[in-house]
């Protein structure tokens, strides 16, 4: 997983590097590295090596930035198969940057969809480190470069609510507060919604941004909004910023049935509206069952899964000054060597026609 950010506040966004099975000091093993490589004007012409550049000094002091070391072995892998080794994924993880503390620094956002929760006591619930950003970025103590061991340095961590709901993405969106400071979201898709009635629907949860965070927020009962999927399988996973007219979220729904339910895993995109945010009476909860959705887009066939397992993004790719949604539809092959194909596509959402009515297909 990649992300940018300004993380040090000069200006020059910063390149960050998630590896989630790199090792950490003391033999810890696959714990994962977050690498994060000062921005500069000037970059090296070839292909950074991590380890050898780093132990041969070949970037200058202060230009390499910081190291954050994961907590425990395998928290960025989840248990897919009998073989502890063989039988795992480590795909869905993400790390995103953006300012959740209003000091004008990015902060560094880590999930970790196999962490056990608190002591380590569940199995596979997910959570989200964070790191703020900080001036002297590369040059802390002297060190070369800053290194940072998430089990005792994050100042502040998300634990997610119950045994394999896998929280598994995190984002920043300015939603609630009315403070110009990112809020922060972060998404279990395999969580099982009101009271764990509805299996797999996917849960959400706001966390307030603030000048200081908490240091620990235990979902749901710490979040300021949480969200509920619709249906139960809906996978309900990506919350990806809305930078167009009225804010808000774009939600992605990879298992969603579309219209009436009608157009199996087809996938859905659902619209909630800064405006919504700010009518709620916070702690909230947003049930997708029953709550009316500024816009839909779905998927436009059976299977097509759109937004699963795939990151959503959002920009003005045609320069009209609206901002697009692509959306990608994967084809899953669960049973190799059964698949014959592994091919996939993009579905490109016309901004200006999403902002203005439902898209169905």
């Amino acid at each position: 997983a990649v992300a940018a950010g300004d993380v040090d506040g000069d200006g020059i966004d910063e390149a960050i590097i998630f590896s989630p099975s790199a090792p950490a000091p003391g033999s810890r093993d696959r714990v994962s590295n977050t690498w994060v490589y000062k921005g500069r004007s000037s970059w090296p012409s070839r292909v950074i090596e991590l380890w050898s550049d780093l132990g041969a000094h070949t970037i200058p002091p202060g230009s390499f930035g910081a190291l954050l070391y994961g907590v425990d072995s395998k928290d960025a892998w989840i248990q897919i198969g009998a073989d502890p080794d063989l039988n795992v994924d480590f795909r869905i993880n993400n790390v995103t940057c953006d300012d959740i503390n209003g000091d004008g620094k990015d902060d560094i956002m880590i999930v970790f969809w196999g962490a056990d929760g608190p002591s380590n006591s569940g199995t596979e619930r997910g959570e989200v480190r964070v790191i703020y950003g900080y001036s002297g970025l590369g040059s802390l103590n002297g060190s070369y470069p800053d290194t940072f061991n998430l089990a005792t340095q994050s100042n502040a961590v998300i634990y997610g609510e119950d045994d394999y709901d896998r929280m598994s993405r995190v984002y920043a969106a300015d939603l609630i507060g009315n403070d110009n400071i990112m809020d922060i979201v972060a998404m279990s898709r395999q969580a099982d919604g009101p009271a764990n009635s509805r299996q797999s629907c996917g849960d959400g949860y706001v966390v307030m941004g603030k000048p200081s965070l908490d240091p620990t927020y235990h979902m749901p009962a710490d979040a300021d909004v949480y969200i509920y999927g619709a249906e139960a399988f809906d996978r309900m996973e990506y919350a990806v910023p809305w930078t167009g007219a009225y804010g808000g979220i774009i939600l992605g729904i990879g298992a969603g049935d579309g219209p009436n339910n009608q157009r199996t895993d087809c996938g859905e995109l659902k619209w909630i509206d800064r405006n919504r945010f700010d009518q709620l009476t916070l702690p909230a909860a947003i049930d997708l069952a029953s709550f009316e959705v500024m816009m839909y887009a779905f998927g436009t066939s059976a299977n097509d899964w759109m937004s699963y397992s795939g990151q959503m993004a959002v920009g003005d790719v045609d320069g009209n000054g609206n901002p697009d949604i692509l959306a990608p539809s994967p084809v899953m092959c669960l049973n190799p060597p059964t698949c014959s194909s592994t091919q996939g596509k993009a579905t490109l959402i016309n901004g200006t026609t999403f902002g203005n009515s439902d898209i169905d297909g």
